[in-house]
């Protein structure tokens, strides 16, 4: 499904990151693939999937999100043997890869918006603004819902998530617009509202298939990006054009959409 994406675009740059056992790492990714203009593609700890490989063919620069428990020493070896520059970013947990991610971002293009997430209680969320995320080059930052080791004065922030994930506290300290409610649904739809009031073009993907929905989110230019389960609030998709899914979703679920 993420080489599919792929082929939607042109590109020389990639951002890889493993989903295997977490999808810790890859929270954080999507606001840096809109910042290079690049996909994301999926790898496995020790071994590049040929479906992955045959996206790599012209690709310059390829981004490794996490550390050597997420993606191999010898992993990343084998990609810089195909002549692509190769950069990791990571740290000892997914809240400090975060951080790294985010000043890459910055390096690049000076960070004016960012996205702040519950990193252990809040991977829907993170998901659900990852196509915004890589609209607006907007890093999406991992907190522990409390607090953050760093300022937002001068930067516009939104906090993701009701207030089981994220305290009323950090929304105040980092004077944050909060998007959010008490069901990842209620939370997508808010976030939909917010950043993409009349779209008539959509993507779906499975609500608890998030790797689908963060593969597509580089498609967020056209449109935005539904999560959705059996019998889930699809009211969101009453004027829409054009629909198309991601990975795979029940025929009863898509008949709903």
């Amino acid at each position: 499904t993420a080489g599919l994406i792929a082929d939607k675009k042109s590109y020389d740059t990639a951002v890889m990151v493993n989903m295997d056992n977490s999808i810790a790492d890859g929270l954080s990714a999507s606001g840096l693939a809109g910042a290079v203009d690049a996909p994301i593609l999926l790898a496995q700890k020790n071994k590049i999937p040929n479906e992955t490989k045959q996206r790599l063919k012209n690709v310059k620069k390829i981004y490794i999100i996490g550390k050597e428990l997420s993606i191999s020493k010898s992993v990343e070896t084998e990609l810089k043997n195909t002549g692509a520059q190769v950069t990791r970013l990571g740290g000892d947990d997914r809240i400090k890869t975060s951080y790294s991610v985010a000043k890459e971002v910055n390096g690049i293009k000076k960070v004016d918006e960012v996205i702040l997430t519950n990193a252990y209680k809040g991977e829907a969320d993170a998901i659900s603004i990852a196509s915004v995320a890589a609209r607006d080059k907007a890093p999406i930052i991992l907190t522990n819902g409390q607090s953050i080791p760093f300022s937002t004065s001068g930067l516009k922030s939104y906090v993701i998530g009701g207030t089981a994930s994220m305290s009323n506290t950090l929304v105040n300290n980092t004077k944050s617009t909060r998007l959010g409610g008490s069901t990842r649904f209620e939370t997508n739809k808010a976030i939909i509202n917010k950043f993409y009031k009349d779209a008539r073009e959509f993507y779906i993907a499975g609500a608890y298939e998030l790797t689908n929905a963060l593969v597509g989110s580089s498609l967020s230019k056209h449109g935005p990006m539904v999560l959705v389960n059996d019998g889930s609030n699809k009211s969101i998709l009453k004027n829409a054009k054009k629909i198309t899914s991601i990975g795979y979703i029940d025929s009863n679920i898509v008949q709903q959409c």
